[in-house]
């Protein structure tokens, strides 16, 4: 039995199909769906990665409103004569709450991610027709 799937769109909408659109596969044929190379089934819910944890952290602490005041505060304090306070006790002040929270959410995705490693190598129970 073969199913067509289009895309979800494409039906809501009524339009045309186009037949580069279309997956065509078997339905219990894992011989025959073997050349179609599906994506896995691996979970994700870790919101970063190495490379993207410093750049997205620091993104979504600034869009906290606190965090974003502190910030331009800290910058108005850097310029001399401008502040009657130390220059950096503001931004340093900034800087331990932007550490520790960073920390705080790299513990949790780290966490997170560990879980979700343990989950995507668990042991599954494949049922199977005639089986």
């Amino acid at each position: 039995m073969a199913v067509d799937i289009p895309m979800l769109d494409r039906i809501r909408k009524k339009k045309a199909l186009d037949p580069d659109e279309v997956r065509t596969f078997s339905v219990n044929n894992l011989e025959g769906n073997a050349h179609l190379k599906f994506p896995d089934n691996n979970v994700r819910t870790s919101k970063y990665t190495i490379l993207t944890f410093i750049p997205l952290n620091l993104f979504y602490q600034f869009c906290r409103v606190a965090n974003f005041y502190f910030l331009i505060i800290s910058a108005i304090q850097v310029i001399p004569g401008v502040s009657p306070t130390g220059q950096f006790t503001t931004l340093g002040t900034l800087l331990v709450v932007l550490g520790i929270t960073a920390l705080k959410v790299a513990s949790e995705d780290f966490k997170a991610h560990h879980q979700v490693k343990k989950l995507n190598n668990s042991a599954t129970l494949e049922l199977r027709k005639g089986e």
